[in-house]
């Protein structure tokens, strides 16, 4: 009995000492660049960088909330926001979505409120609203909506 138990003790040792914990991996790319920082020193905008054709090209861009979390993140083509862009609260949830097309709005675009409803849904051409846009309270009743279609 004894050795059935010094036998349980040791392979509840090597269970427990053998368990490696990953280290969690940084939000911050190798690749890449920061730009500012908070007081605390802890990142508050940083770029990512591809080597193309032998340059080094600015590709992405990240900004953070003071807690450390993710506050932006998009693409960049030719130092402009380029596709799709988004935004969190400092808890991770996400607050807005949106694209850009030579660092101008288009397309479809969300905001969020902090329980995650839609509070604004809605398209932009060019840097313009347009179509119908509707927007909801925190408990998902519409409360507008407003048809930016232009009159020709």
């Amino acid at each position: 009995m004894r050795i059935v138990n010094l036998l349980v003790i040791l392979l509840m040792t090597v269970e427990i000492f053998g368990c490696k914990q990953e280290k969690p991996k940084s939000v911050i790319p190798e690749n890449s660049e920061v730009v500012s920082t908070f007081p605390d020193g802890k990142p508050k905008l940083v770029k990512i960088f591809d080597v193309i054709q032998g340059q080094k090209v600015w590709v992405r861009e990240i900004q953070f909330h003071k807690n450390g979390t993710k506050s932006m993140e998009g693409q960049i083509s030719n130092g402009l926001r380029e596709g799709e862009w988004i935004s969190w609260y400092d808890d991770g949830k996400v607050w807005s979505k949106g694209s850009f097309r030579k660092g101008i709005r288009v397309g479809h675009g969300l905001v969020y409120y902090p329980n995650g409803q839609v509070q604004i849904d809605g398209y932009y051409e060019n840097g313009e609203r347009t179509g119908l846009w509707k927007s909801w309270d925190e408990h998902g009743k519409q409360i507008s909506e407003t048809d930016y279609t232009k009159s020709e």
